[in-house]
């Protein structure tokens, strides 16, 4: 055990016993100790048709001053935060509709958490006290409804007045961690897109490195007279795609196929915007993208195929020009694949093209066991 009493280069002990417990050194061994956000409580209730209230709180909180300090701050008072336009007029700023507590350290006795109205800032470098800082905490969303129709006059929304879908999350745009990798939340540019974080996709293609974007880029359709679930997905080549769902009273989702599903966009009818609370996140920290036919070799211990012809779109497109009918090319496919691919049961979904020829398209894991192959028309 050490007893060294010099002071080998001008050490600052964090945890002298002088210093105190509210000092900056303390708060900085405290940063990165826990996840920066809100643990229980900070809910948001409509006051008014201009005033929300905070209600009590714990949370962990970062400041802003790249000083490398974090706190837990406690409240023991409720908070009202007017969204009432400066000029006084008795409508609020629908430019400023996220609430969220912002900290900057300082080294004084009398320093505070902020709470504060705040719009949308798409540039993560800019100073502006009125958009969202980088280390801000959002609570939560206000949403707006229309005094009438057309007057361009706006107050709190009587009915379902927040959307919480950022709550907890710390507004860090650009060092997304592996847990908000290939996030999907609601757009700030277009209300019916939704904005996807990047990030890092393993498929058959290889590992794909993904950039983040508003998508899709024409938007996603409304809803009609019935609700409908919708699926925002990555393929086998690290793209984003769209797959809309089927109108009904009570909407499924599609099947998923062999796509990761990176979210559901739950929504009901009439609907021409996606809201955060919309969206069902499916995304998990082992991403695999669509798994292609073509990619998916096949062993054929039995040497039963062309060299060139050794996975599974091969097979199929192999077979079906020597078979008299689809059904026979179907059963000699599945007695290969059952040979060749051990015990895992998989399921081939394929089409016929102009050329009436037959394409095995994507393979999925398929609960029902011997192997189920299915033409879609």
């Amino acid at each position: 055990m050490s007893s060294n009493t010099t002071n080998l280069g001008n050490q600052t002990l964090v945890f002298d016993y002088r210093q105190e417990a509210r000092g900056k050194g303390f708060n900085q061994v405290f940063c990165d100790t826990l996840p920066y956000g809100v643990y229980t409580g900070g809910h948001l209730t409509r006051v008014s048709n201009t005033v929300i209230n905070i209600g009590l709180l714990v949370c962990v909180i970062k400041s802003d001053e790249s000083d490398k300090v974090a706190l837990r701050i406690e409240t023991s008072e409720n908070q009202d935060v007017s969204l009432a336009i400066s000029s006084g007029s008795p409508f609020v700023d629908i430019t400023r509709p996220y609430i969220v507590l912002r900290f900057g350290w300082q080294d004084v006795e009398i320093n505070y958490m902020d709470m504060l109205a705040v719009g949308w800032s798409t540039n993560p470098l800019e100073i502006d006290q009125t958009k969202l800082h980088p280390l801000d905490i959002i609570l939560g969303k206000v949403i707006f409804e229309e005094t009438s129709l057309g007057s361009g006059q706006y107050i709190i929304a009587n009915g379902n007045p927040f959307d919480l879908s950022r709550r907890q999350n710390v507004f860090i745009k650009e060092t997304e961690s592996i847990a908000g990798q290939f996030r999907v939340s609601s757009s700030e540019v277009d209300p019916k897109k939704v904005f996807i974080s990047g990030g890092i996709v393993n498929t058959s293609q290889g590992q794909l490195f993904v950039t983040g974007s508003e998508f899709p880029s024409e938007g996603i359709p409304d809803t009609g007279a019935m609700g409908r679930i919708d699926l925002i997905a990555l393929d086998a080549k690290g793209k984003f795609t769209f797959i809309q769902g089927s109108p009904a009273t009570e909407p499924i989702a599609p099947k998923y196929q062999t796509y990761k599903i990176l979210a559901e966009i739950h929504r009901g009818a009439h609907r021409t915007n996606v809201l955060g609370t919309d969206i069902v996140q499916v995304v998990d920290a082992t991403i695999r993208g669509q798994v292609l036919a073509e990619d998916f070799p096949l062993a054929d211990r039995e040497n039963l195929l062309p060299q060139n012809t050794k996975n599974i779109e091969g097979a199929f497109n192999y077979l079906i020009k020597r078979s008299i009918t689809l059904e026979d090319a179907l059963e000699a496919l599945a007695k290969i694949v059952d040979l060749n691919i051990a015990s895992v049961d998989k399921h081939i979904t394929s089409t016929i093209d102009s050329g009436n020829i037959v394409h095995g398209l994507q393979v999925e894991t398929n609960p029902n066991y011997p192997l189920d192959l299915d033409k879609e028309d």
